[in-house]
Formats: structure tokens, C-alpha cells, sequence
């Protein structure tokens, strides 16, 4: 195995300290990050790069609190809100076709929505692509088999009310517009404990 350098492990530490993810916020959907390692001894083999897009978030809880008014569009371009969505826990996720975590995360989110329907879940993916690239977020979904998540574009209002500045990223909001927990990153959403925590927050969101 080759060794961690002292300077590696020093970053390593300052990183978790602050309880920064792995990966950085703003090179989420750059592209992928390679983690910095000693460069191989003759004889050996070179170790393997670990992907950005790999990590999974964590999804971080904490006491109720207003959801902002965002408006988002369907495919027709049609208006709407979370006041026209009635379930139980809502799923307000953010992405893009060029974000490369997205790619995995969002068939993941698709199979949940199926898994969960019947109990409340509605999950809005909503593209950070544009009103005017329906087309392109149209051809993604079919490209991906999303079959569960219909078309959703945001109307502009996202960047400014919720403060985004990477992507993806998901808010759980409960029936009366109550966000109950967050998650800023790819979450891997397959993990049992994510499915539990989305089971529990079902559970205990207002009926």
C-alpha cells in the first residue's frame, strides 16, 4: 500500500474538523475530483483514484422551519407551486442535465418515488436547466428511464429564495410547508439507513 503523506493527512483532519463533505460544494457538478495520493513506487501498482460523485452526503435534520415560495414549471410550461402538491412529505430536489452526480442519484430518486407513493412521498425534481432546454431535461429523463419523476423546470426563483450554489441538492418538506431536513450533495438513496430516515420522516410528518 502506498503511504499517506503527513501534508494528505493533516488536510484530512482540518476537513473533518469542520465537518466539511468530503466533497467540496462547488465541485460537485465540475466534473470529477480525484483525492491526492503519493505517487506509486516502482514495482507497484498506481492506486486508484476515488470519484467525487462516489460520496454520499449526509441528510442533516433539524427543527421545522419555513419553506420559501419557489414556483417551478411543468413540460406544458404551466406554472405551479408546492401549494399545488398535496402529500404527505415532499421531495424538493434540485439538479441539472450537465450535473454528473445527478446521473446517478436521480434513477435512485425515481425508484424511491415508486417505492413510496403509496405511503405520501411526492418527490419535485426540479431542473436547474432552464424553461427555454424543456427538450434537453425531456431527453435526459427518457435517456435515464425516469419514469416516476414528470418534468419539473425552475421559473428563476430557486437561486435567490433557497440560496443554491451547487448542485443537487434536496429539501424534505412536510404538508404544511415545514422543512423537516436537508441534504447539499449527492445522497446515495439505496443506503438502508437513508430509506429508514425517509420512513421515519413519513411517518412522523402531518397527515
Amino acid at each position: 500500500m502506498p503511504q499517506i503523506s503527513p501534508r494528505f493527512t493533516l488536510i484530512s483532519r482540518l476537513l473533518a474538523s469542520y465537518r466539511i463533505a468530503a466533497t467540496p460544494l462547488f465541485a460537485l457538478c465540475a466534473g470529477t475530483l480525484l483525492m491526492a495520493a503519493e505517487p506509486a513506487k516502482e514495482g507497484e501498482k498506481a492506486p486508484k483514484a476515488k470519484a467525487a460523485e462516489e460520496e454520499s452526503s449526509p441528510i442533516t435534520t433539524a427543527p421545522p422551519k419555513p419553506f420559501p415560495a419557489i414556483g417551478f414549471l411543468d413540460g406544458r410550461g404551466t406554472p405551479h407551486s408546492l401549494k399545488d402538491i398535496n402529500s404527505n412529505l415532499t421531495l424538493v430536489h434540485y439538479w441539472a442535465t450537465w450535473c454528473v452526480p445527478c446521473v446517478r442519484e436521480l434513477p435512485q430518486i425515481d425508484a424511491m418515488q415508486k417505492a413510496y407513493a403509496d405511503k405520501g412521498l411526492k418527490v419535485i425534481a426540479i431542473s436547474m436547466d432552464g424553461r427555454n432546454n424543456m427538450d434537453k431535461v425531456n431527453a435526459f429523463n427518457t435517456e435515464h428511464h425516469l419514469t416516476h419523476l414528470p418534468i419539473y423546470v425552475d421559473n428563476g426563483s430557486a437561486t435567490s429564495a433557497l440560496n443554491i450554489s451547487g448542485l443537487p441538492v434536496t429539501y424534505f418538506v412536510n404538508r404544511k410547508g415545514m422543512v423537516m431536513a436537508t441534504a447539499i450533495g449527492p445522497v446515495d438513496w439505496d443506503s438502508p439507513e437513508n430509506r429508514l430516515l425517509v420512513e421515519d420522516t413519513l411517518e412522523h410528518s402531518p397527515k
